[in-house]
């Protein structure tokens, strides 16, 4: 038989599985985001991709140059995973209640987002521009939460 102080012990031991459990699920869907936002932004010089900035608690300010410059995408792999492999150490350092930001601050980046202007190479960069790729990356940050959400909460 379970006495009240037995039942408060459990509650507060589900209590801390459940902030572990949800912990996880945000940094997997930040880290998921992180990743496609980085895959999908169409690449030239390599600078709109090495501008996606992950920050906890606020959003990032200023912009950097891009980790591999590059013309007419050669770099986009390297700055890729150079903006990936920050993108997820600044998201590791996550604690409870922490807000998780992925900024760019680029000036024209709702412009390449948006499709309003693309890659000025010629030829074109390997990646073709997707309308909306930052929306896109949040589809499958929502699909990351569902995912290891059914696993963590069986």
């Amino acid at each position: 038989m379970s006495t009240p102080e037995r039942f408060a012990i459990e509650m507060n031991l589900r209590a801390e599985e459940m902030e572990e459990s949800i912990n996880r699920i945000v940094e997997l869907a930040g880290r998921e985001i992180a990743r496609e936002v980085i895959a999908l932004t169409p690449v030239d010089t390599s600078q709109a991709l090495s501008n996606w900035t992950a920050s906890l608690g606020s959003p990032a300010t200023g912009t950097r140059a891009a980790f591999s410059p590059g013309e007419f995408g050669s770099t986009a792999s390297a700055s890729g995973s150079a903006a990936q492999a920050a993108a997820w150490t600044a998201i590791r350092g996550r604690t409870t209640g922490q807000d998780v930001w992925l900024s760019n601050n680029l000036p024209y980046i709702n412009d390449l987002n948006t499709g309003k202007i693309t890659p000025r190479s010629s030829p074109a960069p390997d990646r073709t521009p997707y309308p909306r790729f930052a929306e896109r990356a949040v589809l499958f940050g929502a699909a990351s939460v569902v995912a290891n959400s059914r696993k963590i909460f069986k």
